[in-house]
C-alpha cells in the first residue's frame, strides 16, 4: 500500500505545473505546456529510480564491484595473468582516481578462444547490477552489425548517434566492439571524438565512458613472441607487458599490403633466436602492447594459421648457424616494423589508433593444454560435476588440437567449443548409466563413476 500511495503523490505533484497551467489562461503557452511536461517527465523519472521500477544511472545500479572482477577473473580466466593485471588495474584507475581525462577505451587482442569475450562479460558482470543485460552496455558485433564495406559511411553516422544519445543518458556506459578485424574500413573512426580529450562535445561528457574493442589481429605476433620467450627460457608465468609492447609498438604488419612468404618470416625468427637470449631477460609486458596497436593499424587479410606460424618456427632449425653470428637484434626489430602481414578490418589506417587514443593494448596469450584442462574442469563444474576424473577431461582433450606443428604446445581454438563438448560426454554417460541399471554388466561404467563429488 505504501507504494501506491507514494505513487500517487509523486504523480500529482509532477502534472502540478500541467494544472495550473490549464487554470490560468495567461499562463497557458507552448512554454508552459513544455515545462509541465519536463516535470511529469522528470517525477516520474525520479519516482522510478527511488523506487527500483526501473535501471537508473546511480550507484545501486552501477556498482562497479571490482573485488568481485579481480575474483572473478583469477578463478574463471586461465593462463591469461597479464590480462588480469592490466584490466582490473585500468577499470579501478577509471572510477576511482579523480575525474578521468578521457574515456577508456582497451583494445583485445589473440587468437580465438583465449578469451577476450569471456572476460568482457566479467567486466559488464562486475561494473552492473544487470550485467550484460543492462540498458547501460551496448554490443557490436562485425559481421551482424556492419556487415558492409560500401555502408561504411551510413555505419559511422549510426554509431555516432549511438553514442551520443547514450552517453547522454548515463556517463558510465559501456560499449563493447566484437570482431573487430571483420568489421569494414572506416567505421570506428566514428569512435574518435568520444576517446579524445574532451571535456565535452555539445553539452555531453563521455570521460566516464568505456570503450572496449576485441580482436584477433596480431594473434600471429603474439604467438610468435611467445615461442621465442619460451624458447630463451623464460616462463610464460614470469612475461611481462614489456615482453609483448615493444614488439607492438614496431609494427606487425605490412604497410605495403604484400604478404611475405613463410621463409622470410622464418628468418627472421632465426636472426632473433641467436640474439633474444640475452635480451629477453630484461623483457617485459609492454613489449607486446605497442605491436598490437601497429599490428592492428596495418593488418589486412586473414589471420595466419597456427601450422604457418610452425613452418615459420621450423625454418630457423634449417639455416646456416654461421650467418646468424653478424646479425643483431635490430635486424629483426626491422622486418617487425615494416611488417609480416597486412590484415584489413576496423582497425585498418584507423583515426584512433594514429592519434594514440587507446590506453591499453591488452595480449591474451596463446593457451596451453594445462590451461584447455583447467577450462574442462571449469565446464565440468557448470554442469554440477564438481571433481571429474581425469578420464573424462582426457576424453573432451582428445578433440583439441594443438599447434605449430614443430611444437604441439598452444590451443589452435583456445577454450572455444569445449562448452557442447563437455554437454554431450555427460548426456552420453547419462544415458549410458540409465541403461546399465536396465542390463548391469561388469565391462559397463557408469556416469557416477567417472565423477568425485
Amino acid at each position: 500500500m505504501l507504494w501506491r500511495r507514494c505513487t500517487l503523490l509523486g504523480a500529482l505533484l509532477a502534472v502540478l505545473p500541467l494544472v495550473q497551467a490549464f487554470l490560468d489562461p495567461v499562463s497557458l503557452s507552448l512554454t508552459g505546456i513544455g515545462i509541465a511536461a519536463m516535470s511529469l517527465y522528470a517525477g516520474w523519472n525520479n519516482l522510478g529510480c527511488g523506487m527500483n521500477l526501473k535501471e537508473c544511472c546511480n550507484e545501486k545500479n552501477i556498482i562497479a564491484n571490482f573485488t568481485k572482477l579481480e575474483r572473478s577473473l583469477m578463478n574463471q580466466v586461465f593462463g591469461q595473468h597479464l590480462v588480469i593485471d592490466i584490466v582490473v588495474k585500468a577499470l579501478r584507475g577509471h572510477f576511482y582516481r579523480g575525474h578521468p581525462s578521457k574515456a577508456l577505451a582497451m583494445s583485445f587482442h589473440g587468437w580465438p578462444g583465449g578469451g577476450k569475450n569471456y572476460v568482457s562479460q566479467f567486466i559488464t558482470n562486475s561494473l552492473y547490477a544487470k550485467g550484460s543485460r543492462s540498458q547501460f552496455v551496448h554490443f557490436f558485433a562485425g559481421k551482424l552489425h556492419f556487415p558492409l564495406q560500401e555502408k561504411a559511411d551510413i555505419y559511422r553516422m549510426h554509431l555516432q548517434d549511438w553514442i551520443r544519445g547514450n552517453v547522454s543518458q548515463c556517463s558510465r556506459s559501456t560499449f563493447i566492439f566484437d570482431e573487430v578485424d571483420k568489421m569494414p574500413r572506416g567505421v570506428l573512426d566514428a569512435v574518435k571524438p568520444f576517446i579524445d580529450h574532451h571535456e565535452h562535445i555539445d553539452g555531453v561528457d563521455y570521460r566516464h565512458a568505456i570503450f572496449i574493442f576485441l580482436s584477433n589481429t596480431g594473434g600471429s605476433t603474439i604467438t610468435k613472441r611467445h615461442l621465442q620467450l619460451w624458447q630463451s627460457g623464460k616462463s610464460r608465468e614470469d612475461f611481462e607487458l614489456r615482453d609483448f609492447e615493444d614488439l607492438i609498438r614496431k609494427g606487425a604488419f605490412n604497410e605495403a599490403g604484400k604478404v611475405p612468404s613463410m621463409r622470410q618470416v622464418g628468418e627472421a625468427q632465426r636472426r632473433y633466436y641467436w640474439t633474444s637470449i640475452l635480451a629477453c631477460v630484461s623483457i617485459e609486458l609492454r613489449d607486446f602492447e605497442d605491436l598490437i596497436r601497429k599490428g592492428s593499424f596495418n593488418e589486412a587479410g586473414e589471420v595466419p594459421s597456427m601450422r604457418q606460424v610452425g613452418e615459420a618456427q621450423r625454418c630457423y632449425y634449417w639455416t646456416s648457424i654461421l650467418a646468424c653470428l653478424s646479425i643483431e637484434l635490430r635486424d629483426f626489430e626491422d622486418l617487425i616494423r615494416k611488417g609480416a602481414f597486412n590484415e584489413a578490418g576496423g582497425f585498418h589506417k584507423n583515426e584512433a589508433i594514429e592519434s594514440n587514443l587507446i590506453d591499453h593494448y591488452v595480449p591474451f596469450l596463446p593457451l596451453e593444454e594445462k590451461h584447455v584442462r583447467l577450462c574442462v574442469i571449469e565446464e565440468f563444474k557448470k554442469r554440477g560435476v564438481k571433481s571429474p576424473h581425469e578420464e573424462l577431461v582426457d576424453e573432451i582433450l582428445k578433440d583439441v588440437t594443438f599447434g605449430p606443428d614443430e611444437h604441439q604446445i598452444f590451443s589452435n581454438s583456445g577454450c572455444k567449443r569445449l562448452s557442447h563438448k563437455v554437454l554431450t560426454l555427460i548426456e552420453r554417460l547419462q544415458y549410458r548409466d540409465t541403461m546399465s541399471q536396465k542390463h548391469t554388466t561388469e565391462d559397463t561404467h557408469s556416469y557416477h563413476s567417472y565423477t568425485r563429488h
